[in-house]
């Protein structure tokens, strides 16, 4: 279940609003890994819910009639904030802006759209939510059909250009999966998938019969502030867990070089599935404690020259 770790409250809260969208996205397992009280009340935030706010509708990104309007006690509540901090605010939206990247609040399940009972909030009469929901139905009926893999625009509300500004995106996509640490891979696997619903929400908002490029445009763009704000959480909540890592893994490679005796450098990458600043920064490690020694080997000819590794046991006792 998205919600296995959300504190007993969110239910109460999900029962209180079924109109409610559902979260069921790495990021907020990502962050259940915390051991934080607060983290903890974020983490079932992120995977319940994709909006809480009492701002007036026209200043919403997420689906038109879909809010869940809650007071700021609740706030107060789930994210572990004072009072005081929310008595200068206007709207909550002001106080998630600073706590939650924008994609999160927009991102919800579009099979669940159309059946998911709507109750009339404040300003929105029966009339505009039996609209909306015409609206959803008829864009989940379009949409139900589609397949990234066959890129089928006829089973698809999706224009060619879009699709064609999708595709473009890919090889964007698969440099960064290579690049970035195996941290923020969760975050990138389905980027596509990622994409098409940020694309569906923007036009599902403004009731169009199809995605345009402008959807998928400002799509990838909220889609790289994804990836930005991923990064920031990674960097402040799972550092330490990553030095741990690191220590173990620096231990790990010691002990294979040790049983080998001399091992290329190539060869070490292969076995531990090592990028190159992860060798750089362990062998660093290991050299400066004297435990190996690194030499180049050149091959006779025009032939690419081969780092080897030796174990000298060093300052060990």
């Amino acid at each position: 279940m998205p919600y296995d770790v959300t504190p007993e409250r969110f239910v109460d809260l999900l029962a209180e609003h079924p109109q409610a969208l559902f979260l069921n996205d790495e990021f907020g397992h990502f962050l259940s890994r915390s051991s934080s009280r607060r983290q903890s009340y974020m983490t079932g935030f992120l995977q319940m819910m994709t909006h809480i706010t009492d701002c007036p509708l026209r200043y919403s990104r997420s689906l038109v009639g879909r809010e869940v309007v809650v007071e700021k006690p609740y706030l107060t509540a789930l994210l572990g904030l004072t009072p005081e901090v929310l008595l200068g605010t206007s709207s909550l939206l002001d106080v998630l802006q600073g706590f939650l990247p924008r994609f999160l609040i927009v991102t919800g399940s579009i099979e669940d759209m159309p059946n998911r009972p709507l109750r009339p909030l404040r300003g929105i009469t029966s009339h505009r939510t039996d609209i909306l929901r015409q609206a959803l139905a008829r864009i989940y009926k379009r949409y139900q059909g589609f397949s990234y893999a066959t890129g089928g625009c006829n089973e698809a509300p999706i224009s060619r250009d879009a699709l064609s500004t999708l595709n473009a995106y890919r090889k964007r996509a698969d440099r960064r999966i290579r690049r970035e640490p195996p941290e923020m891979r969760p975050f990138h696997q389905r980027w596509a998938y990622h994409i098409l619903k940020l694309a569906t929400v923007r036009m599902a908002d403004h009731l169009g019969g199809g995605i345009s490029d402008e959807d998928m445009r400002w799509a990838t763009e909220q889609y790289e502030l994804y990836v930005k704000e991923a990064r920031k959480i990674i960097e402040k909540y799972i550092l330490a867990e990553v030095r741990g890592r690191d220590t173990v893994r620096v231990e790990r490679v010691k002990q294979y070089i040790q049983e080998c005796g001399e091992v290329s450098r190539r060869d070490l990458a292969r076995h531990f599935h090592l990028r190159v600043d992860e060798m750089n920064k362990i062998l660093a490690t290991l050299e400066e404690a004297g435990v190996i020694e690194t030499s180049w080997n050149q091959p006779p000819g025009r032939g690419r020259p081969s780092c080897v590794i030796k174990y000298t046991g060093g300052e060990e006792e």
